[in-house]
């Protein structure tokens, strides 16, 4: 049972590279195809962070300034983003593509 606890820490380890980033094989989302769209569908619109937004995403620069803050709110349970009264929801796997992409540095890709 040792055994397979620590092939399991082991497996776990190699899957991240520093500090939790994906390892090399894990390629990040793109940032093109695959954040943006998501970024441009659910939060740049409206008032909320659109061009009238007090904190517009509406470019690679501003989102990457932003990224961290992005990655934390998608899943604060206290003040969601999107919020909870503009009746738009981000999918399990469109936090996921968020975060994966966040946590690989943010890269224009």
């Amino acid at each position: 049972m040792k055994y397979w606890i620590i092939c399991l820490a082991v497996f776990g380890a190699m899957r991240t590279g520093p500090a939790g980033r994906p390892a090399p094989g894990d390629a990040a989302p793109s940032f093109r195809s695959e954040v943006f769209p998501i970024i441009q569908t659910k939060c740049n619109i409206r008032l909320c962070h659109g061009e009238r937004g007090s904190v517009p995403f509406a470019n690679y620069a501003l989102v990457k300034r932003n990224a961290q803050n992005i990655s934390k709110r998608i899943a604060d349970p206290k003040a969601p983003m999107p919020p909870k009264d503009s009746n738009i929801r981000l999918s399990a796997e469109e936090m996921q593509t968020i975060r994966k992409w966040v946590a690989a540095g943010a890269p224009q890709n």
